[in-house]
């Protein structure tokens, strides 16, 4: 799965050759989080997990294509696209038939929130900011794996490093 982003003629990015990207600056991604806050006040989480889990169901595409495998290899897969989206460095702590633990290092969630103050700010606060990222492997793993996959922030988003615990759990 370690296909590049590409730049075409046309102006347009794509990854393998596959479908059109386009990239976010952080600060944007922020702005994102401070809209939906201000929007649905300290009831964001619900918007923001939504979002992030139909972003996730969007990424099945890209991981269909790095070819098939056990739901294992999908996971790997989904790390390494991550990774190369941008999404900080992905690490799984545990993987079982019904669990997997992701740890999300400088997320853009957390980053964004430093970098912004607002209610992206007022949510690192409460450490919980992930909301999109763990939406997003929610989304991601429920499509991938015909199973319904619940996420959620076990803790993280403050301090110096910024990562984000995450756990997916399957039924």
């Amino acid at each position: 799965m370690a296909e590049k982003l590409t730049h075409h003629r046309d102006g347009t990015l794509s990854l393998g050759g596959g479908e059109r990207y386009i990239l976010v600056p952080l600060r944007a991604y922020a702005a994102i989080i401070n809209a939906v806050h201000e929007l649905t006040g300290p009831a964001a989480g619900g918007p923001l997990y939504y979002i992030g889990k139909n972003i996730g169901e969007g990424l099945t595409e890209e991981l269909r294509r790095g070819g098939g495998g056990d739901w294992r290899s999908l996971v790997k897969n989904y790390i390494e696209l991550l990774q190369g989206l941008g999404f900080g460095e992905i690490e799984v702590r545990e993987l079982t038939d019904d669990r997997v633990v992701f740890y999300m290092r400088s997320p853009p969630s957390a980053a964004g929130a430093r970098l912004l103050g607002g209610a992206a700010h007022q949510l690192r606060d409460r450490g919980k900011v992930c909301y999109i990222e763990a939406g997003m492997i929610a989304g991601v793993l429920s499509k991938l794996l015909g199973r319904r996959v619940v996420a959620r922030q076990l803790r993280g988003g403050e301090g110096e490093e910024e990562g984000c615990l995450i756990e997916a759990r399957l039924s």
